[in-house]
């Protein structure tokens, strides 16, 4: 019975594997090989066609070389059978050839296999280079002893000799270092690959077997090796199969992935654009509506599928001017504004491109939006820029006539004044000629000094409407901007000393291009105001500075009077504005002095600590420069008693300080 069986399975594989050999018998073998190969190969360059993977390309061309050793050993033994072509012509030349061939596509297309299962650093790499590049070695080693011998002894088989020991001896051990390389691997990848190649190392072991003990099992050993062999190549369509099977799934997996991450973004941008009080709607190329948000539904209706100039216009074409078709046109923006048809709200229409991934126009986007409210409060915008502006001009008419009428009554009021001056003179020479002096005096005093500050007011008044009137014209030369400080000190010595100031000074001699004396018009201001606004209860002190910074002229005047209190500086410079209501004066001081240093080119800024802390004024003007000075000053501080006293100088490395206590 077991006899029978064994018989059974010999016939079987003699039948499917080509018995022991020779061209009767191996038709059949390299056809289905061949077949096996050829199924391989087309599904290999399908798929390199469609991507482009480092690892197919290597099992295409194992799959090619092994389509080739089983497409010419078919047509050869063909050519055998049918009597057409004799096997001995090709016996010295085809033997080394065939192995050749075979050790090179098993080798090739295992290694693709191990890269595409273990990556770049499974040592596939290294495994073709080492198998191909033996088959080839080894071919060019065998095939001229072999074409001698053959030659030579005719009829010896290859089998016989040397050369198929280092055929088989290679490929076995190319296949064993293959099946050490897939033991790396995990699950039912690991079973199919190492059954494959032991299919093909079991084919070579049986072969050195065979030749080891002369052939005597030569009947049995060949068919169980040719089935080894196309086994071998079955399990390697498989675990071909079982990949592209595999990669399908993961590529069916990601692309469900995809989809699910779209269909969430969809609703995510839906929900968005839902919340959008705009209505927003989205064409394509024809004009045909593609999505409408819940406002544009609720304004327009379910208009998807529908061409937008007939849903909504009932037209037979885009309406004339329209932002989308605009769009598409150019690329661009486009805006639009009209009346509703149904209640006449103004609508905006603002319609832009949608681009894919190449820059291709696909579709627009248009967004509309009811701006009745913002036109109507654009037009009455409008309507009181037009009133403003007609109120304005009336206010600059108001205000020149205002000028004017400054400007006459302070000349009217100047005439009897300097009459009244001139009377005051008359009246004190009649005084000096009677002997009434010591009688008349404190009258004549306060006569006087009221005429003066009537002067001074009236004088104030004329040279800031001149100012406001650009009637001033400057006179630019070269000047001390230290002996202008110094004459201004000089000309207020009388009120210095009668008020008991303390003045210190510290100024650098500075030279400027400007108006001499539009300069001391400006700096007695500032000095006339610290004398006057002097604190009660406090010996009066006025601190004087000059100095260049950064390329400009930079003056300081402090003092320890009133001071201002909080929310008072932003007032300063305004016009008839005073700190202190009992204060004598016009209030226009400060409006002129900085007219005049903007006019200058430079400014003017103001600091206190807050009332009763002093007040600092700064004064920045243009193109300041140390002038040359053939004698050193000395630094002065005292109260200045004589009537005419010198000018006052002080080294230029003194410095004054910011504020007074």
């Amino acid at each position: 019975m077991a006899d029978r069986f064994q018989e059974y399975w010999l016939t079987l594989f003699a039948q499917v594997g080509g018995g022991r050999g020779g061209p009767e018998n191996e038709l059949v073998r390299f056809g289905l090989g061949a077949i096996l190969w050829g199924f391989l190969l087309a599904y290999a360059l399908k798929r390199r066609r469609e991507e482009q993977i480092p690892h197919e390309t290597l099992l295409a061309w194992g799959f090619g070389v092994g389509l080739v050793r089983e497409a010419v050993m078919f047509v050869v033994y063909s050519l055998a059978v049918s009597g057409l072509l004799p096997l001995a012509a090709l016996h010295p030349f085809f033997p080394p050839l065939e192995h050749a061939l075979q050790m090179a596509a098993v080798c090739t297309v295992a290694a693709g296999l191990l890269r595409g299962t273990l990556g770049s650093r499974g040592g596939g790499r290294r495994f073709l280079m080492l198998g191909v590049g033996g088959a080839m070695a080894i071919f060019l080693v065998t095939a001229l002893p072999w074409a001698r011998t053959a030659l030579v002894f005719p009829s010896v088989e290859f089998g016989e000799t040397w050369q198929d020991w280092v055929f088989s001896l290679a490929t076995a051990a190319m296949l064993g270092w293959g099946l050490a390389l897939g033991t790396r691997l995990r699950g039912w990848l690991r079973l199919l690959l190492l059954a494959a190649i032991g299919c093909f190392f079991l084919d070579e072991v049986l072969t050195l077997l065979n030749l080891a003990s002369a052939e005597p099992q030569r009947d049995v050993l060949a068919p169980v090796r040719h089935v080894l062999h196309l086994a071998g190549i079955a399990l390697l369509a498989v675990i071909y199969l079982r990949q592209l099977a595999g990669e399908r799934d993961e590529a069916l997996s990601d692309l469900q992935t995809v989809i699910n991450l779209t269909e969430d973004e969809r609703r995510r941008t839906e929900a968005i654009l839902d919340a959008i009080g705009d209505a927003v709607s989205v064409q394509d190329a024809g004009f045909r509506i593609l999505y409408q948000n819940r406002v544009h539904r609720a304004l327009l209706g379910r208009h998807v599928g529908d061409l937008c100039y007939q849903a909504y216009a009932n037209a037979p074409s885009p309406c004339p001017g329209c932002p989308v078709d605009l769009a598409f046109a150019d690329g661009g923006v486009h805006r639009m504004e009209r009346p509703r048809a149904d209640d006449g709200a103004v609508m905006e229409i603002t319609a832009s491109c949608i681009r894919d991934a190449m820059g291709r126009i696909v579709a627009g986007i248009e967004v509309s939006r009811e701006i009745t409210a913002r036109v109507a409060a654009a037009r009455e915008l409008q309507q009181a820029k037009e009133e403003l502006e007609r109120q304005n001009r009336e206010l600059r008419t108001l205000d020149t006539m205002k000028d004017g009428l400054i400007r006459d009554v302070t000349h009217e009021f100047k005439t009897p004044v300097a009459k009244h001056a001139m009377q005051l003179e008359i009246l004190r020479d009649i005084v000096r000629r009677h002997g009434l002096e010591r009688e008349t005096e404190r009258v004549l005093g306060v006569m006087a000094s009221s005429i003066t500050r009537q002067q001074k007011m009236i004088n104030n008044i004329l040279d800031l409407a001149r100012l406001e009137a650009g009637g001033r014209r400057y006179t630019l030369a070269p000047v001390r901007l230290d002996e202008v400080l110094g004459e201004v000190l000089e000309d207020r010595a009388f009120a210095i000393e009668a008020h008991g100031v303390i003045v210190r000074c510290a100024m650098q001699p500075l030279s400027l291009s400007s108006d001499r004396e539009i300069l001391h018009c400006l700096f007695s201001n500032l000095v006339d105001n610290a004398i006057k606004y002097r604190s009660p209860g406090r010996a009066p002190e006025i601190g004087i500075a000059l100095a260049e910074e950064e390329g400009q002229a930079v003056v300081r005047v402090a003092d320890n009077g009133i001071g201002f209190a909080a929310g008072q500086l932003e007032r300063a410079f305004e016009r008839f504005w005073q700190a202190s209501a009992s204060a004598e004066g016009s209030g226009v001081g400060l409006t002129i002095c900085r007219m005049i240093a903007q006019d200058l080119g430079g400014g003017i800024a103001i600091t206190s600590a807050g009332a009763g802390q002093g007040t600092t004024v700064t004064v920045r003007l243009p193109g300041g420069a140390k002038a040359p000075c053939g004698r050193r000053p000395a630094r002065e501080e005292h109260s200045l008693s004589a009537p005419h006293p010198p000018r006052l100088h002080t080294p230029p490395d003194l410095r004054a300080r910011d504020s007074l206590t």
